[in-house]
């Protein structure tokens, strides 16, 4: 992409260029996920403490992040929300089932 279009874009659009990081997680019964390198990298901040990081952007935690989300169904007690959407400003966390 040249760099005028590069800088044309929004920050959204941003996100949602390709990156040699990303991962596409399969998981047998479980909807495909795509973890996208830019996206990963923009959360950080806010879910970084969740994944015991530091809530800092930089491209180790991006990659740590990264990592800790292809790792979450080998930890104990992980619940599956495949029909779930989430939505900016909505209450965090699921009532428990």
């Amino acid at each position: 992409m040249p760099h005028q279009g590069f800088v044309a874009l929004t920050k959204e659009e941003r996100r949602q260029l390709p990156h040699s990081n990303d991962i596409k997680l399969n998981y047998e019964g479980h909807q495909a996920l795509n973890v996208g390198y830019w996206q990963s990298e923009f959360k950080v901040k806010d879910h970084g403490e969740v994944h015991e990081l530091e809530c800092t952007k930089s491209e180790e935690n991006t990659i740590k992040f990264i990592q800790s989300i292809a790792d979450m169904p080998n930890r104990p007690n992980v619940k599956w929300f495949d029909n779930g959407t989430y939505q900016g400003g909505t209450e965090r966390g699921y009532p428990d089932l």
